[in-house]
């Protein structure tokens, strides 16, 4: 007999959530499990594509707009549809509308999935002060993609499963021909220094400072250029900093994009300069493409799996984080080596799905 997965917070633009959990859920996929999805948006990401492997999408009001229908319709949802599991995906505790309708529902089996490490608005640091605490009163199971984001959202709950940001290995490896291809779409020299970030453009990935440290490398390097891949509410604002500096003809805004593991093989170091993250999926890509990655110190350790990741602090300044990406642009790496390193290291979706298959029989 099949059982029933409902899995919400997916948001509308692609990001590692929503990554993730699409590559999980498109390999599990199977008889005995039926998933499906809440929708608050015109369409989730990847709704498409969920809904061709068999997978539904309810969609609902936006809470934000309609808080009281949407409580309405989420719990008749839940009851009519008598889900075995209600899998709620969070950045932070500041909302837990979501975990409070599963639990008056009846829902028996509910799983909080913490995918961050800190908030960048501080009332939704105090939100998430307060609610984390009734966590452990609404949910019965706890995943979490690091350690570190597990601390965030539950303390010191010991009773943590840590699933992994895992990836397609094959998808990600190192590939000459698509760096010859993706340099060639962007009309860049093939000996360009191409320094690239992928992440949606927020508060939390630090654009700003991405930019500055980028104008201090470009100064000494002009060959260099900067590409930034992704959408994003402060997108504009990312914009006009680029014009004020003075690099728009050195900074690509690439836009979205479905095939970033193309991207990767045409950077030769990528910028990771977050004021915080659970553990990012883009550092993991990048490490098996066997791209160098200088990242945070405000970002988890867990992501370090190869000797590919190099740490500054954010306080260090534009100038350091400058010094420090010439000095590693000026290594050479056998970029094909890594990705037995990164499957070594269990972060190969096929091993990882079987283990959050297994995870969901045992819950149930």
């Amino acid at each position: 007999m099949k059982y029933k997965i409902f899995i919400a917070g997916m948001y509308y633009n692609p990001g590692g959530i929503e990554k993730i959990t699409f590559d999980y859920v498109s390999r599990i996929k199977n008889e005995n499990i039926d998933f499906s999805f809440l929708n608050i948006y015109d369409k989730i990401c990847y709704q498409d594509e969920l809904e061709k492997i068999g997978c539904k999408v309810f969609s609902l009001p936006n809470p934000k707009k309609k808080i009281f229908t949407f409580i309405r319709e989420y719990m008749k949802l839940c009851k009519n549809e008598k889900f075995d599991v209600i899998h709620i995906n969070m950045l932070s505790a500041a909302n837990i509308l979501p975990l409070l309708c599963a639990k008056f529902c009846g829902c028996k089996n509910i799983i909080v999935h913490s995918h961050n490490s800190g908030t960048v608005r501080f009332y939704r640091h105090i939100l998430h002060f307060i609610n984390k605490r009734f966590i452990k009163l609404l949910a019965n199971n706890y995943f979490s993609c690091s350690n570190v984001a597990a601390k965030f959202m539950f303390g010191n709950e010991k009773n943590v499963k840590i699933i992994r940001n895992a990836i397609d290995i094959s998808k990600y490896k190192f590939d000459e021909e698509n760096r010859k291809k993706v340099r060639d779409k962007l009309n860049l020299p093939q000996n360009s220094l191409i320094i690239g970030h992928i992440g949606r453009f927020e508060k939390q990935k630090n654009h700003p400072f991405l930019i500055n440290i980028f104008k201090e490398i470009s100064e000494k390097n002009e060959n260099a250029f900067l590409l930034l891949v992704g959408i994003g509410y402060a997108m504009e604002d990312v914009k006009k900093l680029v014009e004020q500096q003075k690099l728009s003809n050195k900074v690509i805004f690439y836009g979205k994009s479905d095939n970033t593991s193309q991207i990767y093989s045409a950077l030769d170091l990528f910028l990771l300069p977050s004021f915080f993250e659970g553990l990012p999926l883009v550092g993991i890509e990048a490490q098996c493409n066997g791209l160098p990655i200088l990242a945070s110190t405000k970002i988890s350790k867990e992501m370090q799996i190869t000797n590919l990741v190099y740490w500054l602090n954010l306080r260090d300044g534009k100038q350091k984080w400058a010094d420090k990406a010439r000095e590693i642009l000026s290594k050479t790496y056998e970029r094909n080596d890594y990705a037995k390193e990164v499957e070594k290291a269990g972060y190969c979706i096929k091993t990882e799905a079987k283990k959050l298959a297994n995870l969901y029989e045992e819950i149930k």
